[in-house]
């Protein structure tokens, strides 16, 4: 039986940002993964980084996160019977219930915390003076997205810390695909706009 998997250097290797996934070939890992918890592991491997980056960013904490991540792949790997690809990708499946063991968290801060993610915004080649100045433009950005509701921080957290398409996160946040490209387009406005405030402050 599935118990936990080792978190140490996965998050390091695997791709990241939106698109980085692969989900053409979750349906033959998914049927191969039923009652074996060794074929479970490439599916561990392909979503432990996103979801840790996604968990990270809910709860404010990486320990709390790592938690989180692990009940979430044990609770997936002895559901999967229960997965249905008809019905939406693994990759949406999956999250939901990460996004409900969040939820159901009553140890998480309330603020999405995009610090913890933030290692992804910087780019280590920039010199000390760009460099302080890039952080400095980071601090404002999460200034202003700290200050959205918590289903618009939600969102931005599936898309950007989880890297999902909005294929993939209308079935989590029982919204059609448009409607939550739509939503971010508005959102991202939003963040500009407040942002530009921010700047003139």
């Amino acid at each position: 039986m599935l118990r936990s998997f080792p978190l140490v250097g996965a998050a390091a290797a695997a791709p990241t940002g939106p698109g980085a996934l692969e989900p053409s070939s979750d349906a033959a890992l998914v049927a191969a993964a039923i009652g074996d918890a060794d074929a479970f592991r490439p599916l561990y491997d392909r979503y432990l980084p996103p979801m840790l980056r996604y968990l990270s960013a809910r709860t404010g904490s990486p320990d709390l996160a790592a938690e989180l991540t692990q009940a979430a792949m044990v609770q997936a790997w002895s559901r999967l019977e229960t997965y249905r690809a008809d019905r939406g990708s693994f990759s949406s499946w999956l999250f939901a219930i990460a996004r409900n063991l969040a939820a159901n968290e009553r140890r998480r801060p309330l603020p999405v915390a995009w610090e913890t993610v933030g290692d992804s915004l910087e780019d280590p080649a920039l010199d000390p003076h760009s460099a302080a100045e890039a952080s400095e433009r980071r601090a404002r950005l999460l200034a202003v997205i700290a200050r959205l509701d918590r289903g618009k921080q939600d969102l931005l957290a599936l898309r950007y810390a989880a890297g999902l398409s909005c294929p993939e996160i209308a079935p989590i946040v029982g919204k059609n695909p448009e409607a939550v490209k739509k939503q971010l387009s508005r959102t991202l406005a939003l963040i500009r706009e407040k942002y530009g405030e921010e700047l003139v402050r």
